[in-house]
C-alpha cells in the first residue's frame, strides 16, 4: 500500500516535470520565432 506522503511525492515530481518540459517547449518556440525573425530581417 502507498503511503499518502509517497503518492504526494510522486504528484509533485509529475507536476515539475510537465511545468519544466512546458517551459523549455515555450523556451524553443520562442528561439525558432527569433532565429526566423533575425533570418528574414
Amino acid at each position: 500500500v502507498l503511503e499518502v506522503t509517497e503518492i504526494l511525492d510522486a504528484a509533485l515530481l509529475l507536476l515539475v516535470a510537465v511545468f519544466v518540459a512546458a517551459s523549455s517547449l515555450e523556451i524553443c518556440k520562442i528561439l525558432e520565432v527569433g532565429v526566423l525573425r533575425t533570418s528574414v530581417s
